[in-house]
């Protein structure tokens, strides 16, 4: 049962759907919703006039089905194949003049195209490009035999040599893709020119007298320069498809080399989960003799040479980035008279050559992690720029925590990490590593071991209390591991721990930093409105900071935990996860994305708010009121451009939400008419600005001051803090008093009696006495004294003043009052009380 206001109507809808969208519908709505009404009553033309709604909506539902109908009527059926390629095809013309505009345009192809066709030449870098690559891949598969051989695997190194095949693989991508848009263009202007031939040759074909011989001279013309244009082609392709077989075998002995490294990398986790000899056994230090010393000096002196040659390969971008560290430093040194101590940015402006070789490396990272051609500049983070970069944030990594225990540990942390890289560095072998393991996981464990002992007398969060003994446990475990022979397993466990600390402190210091120097350039900015809010802008951009910075550290943890080879690998790894809703598809990223994106255009429409209201509608004198309808508008209108923004983010046909304009009618017509009147009504109060916010109102005898003017609800605070959520549509359609609508001033009304007898002029002038005297009254318009009636037992005078602001008229009555009250009582007037004399007639003894 459906009710349009107060007539009961019971409709039986029979929906149907065609899937075939052709002219042949039973009703010509093919592939629509037909919407079948049987009222159960017959009414009368007067009773649906009666009730308009009805025919409202009626015609909001069968206007677009008859428009429907009438194109289903007109519609064609789709072509066929055959006619589509006829389409295609070149048509010959019908006439002498349309041939000779024919022949005159393919002359203007023929001319461009060998103007054009230099352009599929293969570039002079490519062959260069792939014998550089050719030649790296050579050398990282010479390694990765080394590595095969050797009876102790490296896997840290093996990891590095892996990173760096696939990112051979990913260069010739780069390299071949413009040789596969050269190959697939050739192919196209192949068809093309093919095509026209064979309108040429249904040409030579016509006869028609004299014209014939004319015609058939201009297409063997023709013809012989379609022929030319072809043999280009050809020779293009047979280069193009040559230079692309030669990427692919490229391609493909990069591809063996990375199976060859999972096989290896098979072959060492099988291996690491194998017991050896313990590290107190006599077994694991024989190794350790003259010959592995006389090793170690060779490794390092090799070290230093592979230093010594990256410096002079890299001499320019190495002293550019140190001359930028320089200037950098020196202008974060002097950046420490603008802030004050405790802001963020001092800890920083305190470390300079820190900070600066943070920074600088920090964004030359993220140049790189975002643009290949920057990675390419780079290749990578050398050890000499990992060991430095660490070293910078060991500095600094103390603004991250304030208990001692905690700087201790991290730097501990870092300090441990700093030294695996330089072991790296100087490519010591494998025993060091886990003889360094021992020592260091000692070491940890005796630092949580007497730090609890310390913790456990203080009152210290749970979370602290929990996280000491599991690190015990953690690093108890891992000792056990190398004593036990399982070395291999412990030294990469211990690794990877170290490095996700690591990570995380990098991670807090990324964040501090960006909000540290956010805070700078809003003091920076000669606006007003900026420097005044620069902690709560600051604030509001915190979550942006910390999402952008989560995706990069958690995508250089995957390519630290070996769980994918690249930093690009990882982002495609995470882009295939998809969501699949029927022909919807969405991926995390696009999620990201959306979430991003739907807070900045929040924190965007906030942005946007606070400088109208503080900067720009106060210089043009706009009323308050009108000052907050105005921002309310903007903010819908913001809001409203970001949603459909983020609809098309996540792959929504916005043409296609008109499908839904039929069901919408529906839902307004039968469950949402209070919500749209409401709404409707929020606009008519933002246009029409009967009721603004701080005006004061009076509702169903309720007073109260206007708070909020939503778009479907009004908030009304009262005189006793009470807040009353009021439907906009009672305001628009019920009678509302607004005090304040015109001006804020307002006229108070003191009423007061006197006794009879008491001298009238008197009364009078002590009233304007009292009126004078009161500092919150107005002179214009003036007070007035009047004697208004003879009471039962007093004179009734009413005391009429003006004030200027309505919300302290019971202040000003207050006082008023006080003031006749000792007006009166020094002048001796008596303020009479009510009296009444009552007579017993004939009452009885009893």
């Amino acid at each position: 049962m459906l009710k349009f206001g107060k007539l009961p109507v019971q409709i039986s809808l029979g929906l149907r759907y065609w899937a075939d969208t052709s002219e042949n519908g039973p009703e010509g709505f093919g592939g629509r919703f037909q919407l079948t009404f049987i009222f159960s009553k017959l009414y009368s033309c007067k009773m649906l006039m009666k009730y308009p709604r009805i025919l409202l909506l009626l015609f909001l539902l069968l206007m677009p089905a008859a428009g429907r109908t009438e194109d289903a009527n007109t519609a064609k059926p789709p072509p066929s194949k055959k006619e589509i390629q006829q389409a295609e095809a070149p048509i010959p013309p019908n006439n002498l003049v349309d041939f000779l505009s024919y022949i005159t345009d393919l002359s203007k192809r023929f001319v461009e195209f060998k103007n054009q066709i230099d352009e599929s030449n293969i570039s002079p870098g490519f062959h260069n490009d792939l014998s550089e690559i050719s030649d790296q891949t050579q050398l990282l598969s010479r390694e990765v035999s080394a590595i095969s051989a050797n009876a102790e695997i490296n896997y840290t190194h093996l990891e590095i040599i892996k990173t760096q095949v696939y990112e051979l693989g990913y260069q010739v991508e780069k390299v071949k893709n413009p040789v596969l848009k050269i190959i697939e263009n050739l192919s196209r202007s192949n068809r093309e020119w093919k095509k026209r031939r064979e309108a040429l040759e249904r040409w030579s074909k016509i006869e028609d007298g004299g014209v014939t011989s004319f015609v058939k001279e201009n297409v063997a013309m023709h013809q012989k320069n379609i022929g030319v244009a072809l043999e280009l082609i050809s020779e293009k392709m047979k280069r193009a498809l040559a230079a692309q077989k030669k990427s692919s075998d490229l391609e493909i002995q990069i591809h063996f080399l990375i199976l060859d490294i999972e096989k290896i990398t098979k072959q060492f986790i099988k291996k690491s989960v194998e017991k050896k000899g313990s590290i107190f056994s006599f077994e694991f230090y024989s190794t350790i003799d003259k010959d592995l010393l006389v090793t170690i000096w060779k490794n390092a002196v090799v070290a230093a040479g592979d230093q010594k040659q990256l410096l002079a390969d890299q001499f320019k971008i190495i002293f550019a980035l140190c001359l930028v560290t320089f200037i950098l430093s020196l202008f974060i040194q002097y950046s420490k008279k603008w802030v004050k101590a405790s802001d963020i940015w001092y800890f920083f402006a305190g470390r300079p050559v820190a900070a600066a070789f943070f920074l600088c490396l920090v964004c030359l990272h993220l140049a790189a992690f975002f643009n290949e051609s920057v990675d390419q500049l780079y290749k990578g983070w050398t050890a000499t720029g990992r060991l430095i970069f660490l070293f910078s944030v060991l500095r600094l990594s103390r603004v991250l925590f304030e208990e001692s225990w905690k700087k201790a540990f991290f730097s501990m942390t870092i300090i441990s990490v700093i030294l695996i890289e330089f072991f790296w560095l100087l490519n010591l072998p494998q025993g060091i590593f886990y003889i360094y393991t021992f020592f260091a996981t000692f070491l940890i464990l005796l630092f949580f071991v007497f730090q609890g002992r310390k913790l456990s007398r203080q009152k210290k969060s749970f979370a602290e209390l929990l996280c000491l003994p599991l690190a015990v446990i953690i690093l108890s475990t891992n000792l056990v591991l190398v004593i036990l022979g399982f070395q291999n397993f412990a030294f990469y466990f211990f690794y990877s721990l170290l490095g996700i600390l690591t990570l995380s402190c990098i991670f807090g210091l990324l964040v501090l930093a960006a909000k540290s120097i956010m805070e700078l350039l809003l003091l920076a900015i000669p606006l007003m409105v900026t420097r005044r809010n620069s902690s709560i802008i600051v604030k509001h951009l915190t979550p942006v900071i910390i999402l952008f910075f989560s995706y990069v550290v958690f995508i250089l943890a995957l390519k630290f935990l070996g769980i994918y080879p690249t930093k690009k690998a990882a982002m495609e790894g995470l882009e295939s996860f998809n969501l699949a809703a029927g022909s919807w598809v969405i991926s995390p990223g696009k999620l990201f994305s959306a979430g991003v994106l739907i807070y900045c255009v929040f924190l965007f429409s906030k942005t946007i708010q606070g400088l109208l209201l503080q900067e720009v509608l106060p210089r043009y004198n706009t009323a308050r009121g009108a000052q907050f309808s105005i921002v309310r508008l903007v903010n819908y209108a913001i809001l409203s451009f970001g949603f459909f923004l983020v609809l098309h983010m996540l792959g929504f046909d916005l043409e296609s939400l008109s499908l839904f304009g039929g069901a919408l009618g529906i839902g307004i017509g039968f469950g949402l008419q209070a919500i749209i009147t409401n709404v409707a009504s929020g606009l008519i109060l933002l246009f029409e600005q009967p009721i603004k916010v701080g005006d004061m109102v009076q509702v169903n005898n309720q007073y109260g001051e206007v708070k909020k003017v939503g778009l479907r609800a009004t908030v009304v605070e009262t005189l006793d803090s009470a807040e009353i959520v009021i439907p906009n549509s009672d305001l628009v359609i019920g009678q509302v008093t607004n005090w304040t609508l015109g001006e804020r001033q307002t006229r108070v009304k003191v009423p007061v009696g006197v006794a009879y007898g008491t001298d009238t002029a008197k009364a009078l002038k002590i009233l304007m006495d009292c009126a004078d005297e009161c500092p919150m009254v107005l002179s214009d318009p003036k007070p007035q004294a009047l004697l208004l009636s003879f009471g039962e037992s007093s004179l009734n005078f009413e005391l009429r003043v003006w004030i200027p602001e309505f919300n302290d008229r019971r202040t000003v009555l207050s006082e008023l009052n006080q003031q006749i009250e000792e007006g009166f009582r020094l002048a001796g007037i008596e303020i009479p009380f009510p009296k009444r004399d009552v007579y017993l007639h004939n009452v009885p003894n009893e």
